[in-house]
């Protein structure tokens, strides 16, 4: 009988979200493990050539024989954070002592990049699906002395180029086990939100049945093309709620944000997961979910605030119809209004999610998302500036000089150092932190939020940590009272104090 191949999975974290649980990477362990291979994890924060040392000693140290890593930190997200340059700095690690050992990079932005990817020498292949069962047969392909290229779902090196090896099919939800979460510490990815203390993150579905013009995740992305079967999975509210009573019982979690990119696509797997859990009894369990503004109606809103829900995250985007139309909503304001309106009536807070610098946009349609955002009145608001990850549907209108750095993914980006639309990246940059300063530092705001913080101990912490600059919080704080850039406009300094 063969030895099986030890495997080492190297969690590279980004600038902003590496408080965020690396659910992808712990899916990958214990995929992984379930095969039957001996794999650890290892956290690294190495990019090009910081703490390259110790990374390879603790590659070394793990005696693997497989190295995986990720380019992007949120593996099933519409928005994934870019690690690619500390992938490869892992790669480069996990080959200086043993040129013998295999790297696997795996993440979500490797279908669209994976040429790129392939001429790092230390790169041995690219998966370019969801990795967990890629990772298992790569394994084993090792172990058996069988090439790779028979394993559907990588890029290859070939003699003439890059090799694809086949389409491979999207898993079933249900068929995986469980994030192995004692592998990085858990404990430490359980921290107090602002909804709920002892919260983490739990993903009960895949991808997302919308076709969001500027959304990575969108149904017709080029991430979908070299993957067969539904965008959109969901798995079933008897796994979901089993996982949920997992972490409530062995963890004492209390606090649960899903990260699903759409939760309420299916209504009825919502209405299921919100029976079973309210059959459990949960006295004390409090969620948040990120949605569709037309994926919910008032009996599903009140189902769920029964059920513990207490914020719904939605993707508004934009507050001009004109944007709604180029972004492919499905959505028109008035339909947005209602669903705020529902929502507050059902006892849940409404957040929302706005995205500026899409190609079209422009002073006014800015300013007419930054006053939608003050009249719908979210609970927290965020304002995006737009990234053009590659494969979106967009695409096909960027020009190629806009081809983005590897790194320069992420949609929290502090400083914007391009635009696709007719507002310069500096005023883009601006219009950013107005948004954020005019939303929050209103009268009306601060008051709402020193009540809320009176009334919720959550709340407290929450704000110390913006104060403080501690995880999320020292981004959002960057935002409010961080160095101004307020381009050329003489109206912006006027507009920010409204």
């Amino acid at each position: 009988m063969k030895k099986p191949t030890s495997a080492a999975v190297i969690i590279t974290k980004p600038t902003f979200h590496g408080h965020m649980v690396p659910l992808g990477y712990l899916y990958v362990v214990a995929a992984l493990k379930e095969a039957g291979f001996p794999t650890i994890a290892v956290k690294s924060d190495a990019s090009a050539g910081a703490g390259l040392e110790s990374l390879v000693d603790a590659i070394d140290a793990t005696g693997a024989e497989l190295v995986v890593t990720g380019t992007s930190y949120k593996f099933h997200n519409n928005c994934p954070s870019s690690t690619i340059e500390s992938a490869m700095a892992a790669a480069r690690a996990a080959k200086k002592s043993d040129p013998g050992r295999r790297v696997l990079l795996v993440g979500p932005l490797n279908a669209a990049v994976y040429e790129s990817l392939l001429k790092e020498p230390a790169v041995d292949a690219v998966a370019l699906g969801e990795p967990e069962g890629i990772c298992a047969d790569f394994a084993a392909s090792i172990r058996d002395g069988r090439p790779p290229s028979d394993i559907p779902g990588l890029a290859l090196r070939g003699a003439d180029g890059v090799v694809l090896t086949g389409i491979r099919e999207y898993p079933d939800p249900d068929a995986l086990p469980f994030p192995d979460r004692e592998a990085a510490d858990f404990e430490e990815h359980i921290g107090h939100s602002y909804f709920s203390p002892r919260t983490t993150e739990v993903l009960t579905s895949r991808g997302c049945p919308f076709n969001c013009s500027y959304c990575f995740g969108a149904r017709s992305s080029r991430r979908n093309s070299v993957n067969s079967g539904a965008p959109f999975r969901g798995a079933s509210p008897e796994r979901v709620v089993e996982e949920i009573d997992l972490l409530y019982r062995k963890w004492s979690v209390r606090g649960v944000k899903f990260s699903d990119v759409e939760f309420c696509a299916s209504s009825s797997r919502v209405e299921n997961i919100c029976a079973l859990m309210l059959s459990k009894g949960y006295k004390d369990l409090r969620w948040r979910a990120v949605t569709h503004a037309k994926s919910v109606q008032p009996e599903l809103l009140r189902l769920m605030r029964s059920a513990g829900c207490v914020n719904i995250y939605y993707g508004v985007e934009s507050g001009d119809e004109r944007m709604l139309r180029v972004m492919n909503k499905k959505a028109a304001l008035e339909d947005i209004r209602e669903t705020f309106r529902r929502t507050r009536e059902a006892g849940i807070k409404p957040e929302a999610s706005f995205l500026l610098g899409v190609p079209g946009e422009t002073e006014e349609s800015a300013e007419n998302t930054i006053r939608f955002a003050m009249e719908i009145k979210p609970f927290v608001a965020t304002f995006h500036v737009f990234l053009p990850y590659p494969g979106i549907p967009l695409e096909s209108r960027m020009k190629k000089e806009d081809a983005q750095h590897l790194d320069d993914w992420d949609v929290y980006q502090l400083r914007v150092g391009k635009s696709y639309c007719d507002i310069p990246p500096e005023r883009l940059e601006a219009l950013s932190k107005i948004a954020y300063r005019r939303f929050y530092l209103r009268a009306s705001k601060i008051v709402e939020l020193i009540f809320c913080a009176l009334r919720e101990p959550t709340m407290r912490g929450y704000a110390f940590r913006i104060l403080a600059g501690k995880n999320e919080g020292s981004w959002l704080r960057k935002m409010l009272v961080g160095r101004r850039r307020l381009g050329k406009d003489p109206g912006a300094k006027r507009r920010e104090c409204l």
